[in-house]
C-alpha cells in the first residue's frame, strides 16, 4: 500500500491512476485547507496591477481558475514545477512559464524566473513560503502576497486517525508531495513513536530536493526522489521499487 499525502482532489486523480496499474493506494490526509473568501473583480484589479501572477500550488490553480480569463494577456504567468503547468494547462487551458529543471523556490530563482526589474503577485496560502518571503525581500523585488487559504496540520490534530493509517503493516511507501506535508509529518513523528518508526522504514517518496533536503536534515535516509513532480514520474518510481521487491 502507498499513501498519498496530496490533498483532494488532487490526490484521487493520483490514487485512481496508481490503481489503473494495479498500485494499491490510499489517502493519508495531513493538512486541512480553510478557504477565503474574496471579491472576484477586485482581486483581477489587483493581479493587473502587477507583470506577473506566481500560483504557488495546484490549490491556487483550482481556486483562480473562475478568474483566469479575466486577467490582461500580457501578464506572465509562473508556477513551480511541471506538473502544476500540466495541471494549469489541463484544467484552464492556459500556459505557465515554469523551471526546466525540478520544481521549488529554489528552482524558480536558479530558472531567472523570479528577478529582480519586473513585480509578482504571488498567490498562495498562509503561512507564506519562507525561503521565497527572504529572497523577495532582500533583493527588494517589487511583490506582495495574496492569501487564498490557511492550512492546519490536521494530521497532528487527528493524531489517533493518523497513526491508524500510516502504522498499519501494509504500508510500503508515503508519497509526500510538498516541504510543508514533510514538516506535518514530522511533527507527528515527534510525539507518536510509532509514526516514528514507520517512517524510517516505508520508502519516502518525494517530488523535488527540497522535500529531500527536508527530511534529511531530521535523520530519515530512506528516501527516492522521483524525476520529476507528475503523476507519471510518482508511478514510474513505484514500478521500480516494485519491481526490485519481487
Amino acid at each position: 500500500m502507498y499513501l498519498v499525502t496530496r490533498p483532494e482532489p488532487q490526490a484521487t486523480v493520483l490514487i485512481n491512476l496508481l490503481e489503473q496499474q494495479q498500485i494499491k493506494a490510499k489517502s493519508l490526509p495531513l493538512m486541512v485547507i480553510k478557504y477565503y473568501d474574496f471579491e472576484l473583480e477586485s482581486l483581477v484589479s489587483k493581479i493587473n496591477n502587477y507583470d506577473n501572477l506566481l500560483l504557488t500550488s495546484p490549490t491556487v490553480i483550482d481556486r483562480l481558475i473562475p478568474l483566469l480569463g479575466k486577467l490582461k494577456p500580457e501578464l506572465g504567468v509562473i508556477v513551480a514545477g511541471k506538473s502544476s503547468a500540466d495541471y494549469l494547462l489541463d484544467k484552464s487551458g492556459v500556459k505557465a512559464l515554469y523551471p526546466e529543471c525540478g520544481s521549488g523556490v529554489a528552482e524558480l530563482i536558479s530558472a531567472n524566473l523570479i528577478r529582480q526589474g519586473t513585480s509578482y503577485l504571488i498567490a498562495g496560502g498562509l503561512p507564506h513560503n519562507q525561503q521565497l518571503a527572504v529572497y523577495l525581500n532582500i533583493n527588494k523585488i517589487n511583490h506582495d502576497f495574496i492569501d487564498l487559504y490557511q492550512r492546519t496540520n490536521s494530521a497532528i490534530l487527528n493524531l489517533v486517525q493518523t497513526e491508524k493509517i500510516i502504522c498499519d503493516p501494509q504500508n510500503i511507501g508515503i508519497i509526500i508531495t510538498s516541504s510543508s506535508l514533510a514538516e506535518y509529518l514530522y511533527d507527528c513523528a515527534q510525539i507518536s513513536h510509532c509514526i516514528l518508526q514507520t517512517l524510517s522504514k516505508v520508502y519516502l517518496i518525494t517530488l523535488h530536493p527540497n522535500i529531500t533536503r527536508k527530511l534529511k536534515q531530521v535523520g530519515f535516509s530512506n528516501i527516492i526522489e522521483t524525476d520529476s513532480a507528475s503523476n507519471q514520474a510518482i508511478i514510474n518510481t513505484i514500478r521500480k521499487i516494485e519491481n526490485e521487491r519481487k
